[in-house]
């Protein structure tokens, strides 16, 4: 939440490094974590019955879990490379913006001087 304060308020590069790091990673690893945990019960506590007391209602929390993981997962691998093109896409648009730019071109092209700005 922190991060995308701090994204609306023209603070882009910490939300990028969130997202490509903390967000990805975390919701391909850490999302992982409770289906993992409801397969282990089943297969270790349970030993594959599902017919006891809680072993329905695990099954169907193994169910939803997994596809909220599969849904978070893709949404992450799907929309961060775009959003960090788009947060490039910002950056570049404000240093074209800047009237004066602390460094010397000397032999830079464009597209690096304005990436340097």
């Amino acid at each position: 939440m922190i991060a995308w304060i701090l994204y609306l308020n023209g603070e882009f590069q910490f939300f990028s490094v969130w997202t490509n790091i903390i967000g990805t990673y975390g919701s391909l690893v850490l999302y992982a974590m409770p289906w993992v945990f409801l397969a282990m019960q089943v297969g270790i506590t349970q030993k594959g019955k599902v017919q006891a007391a809680p072993g329905s209602y695990v099954l169907f929390l193994f169910v939803v879990y997994f596809a909220l993981w599969v849904l978070n997962s893709t949404i992450h691998l799907v929309y961060v490379p775009r959003m960090d093109a788009h947060i490039v896409t910002l950056l570049n648009q404000l240093s074209k913006n800047q009237d004066k730019c602390p460094i010397v071109r000397g032999t830079l092209t464009d597209a690096e001087y304005v990436g340097a700005c």
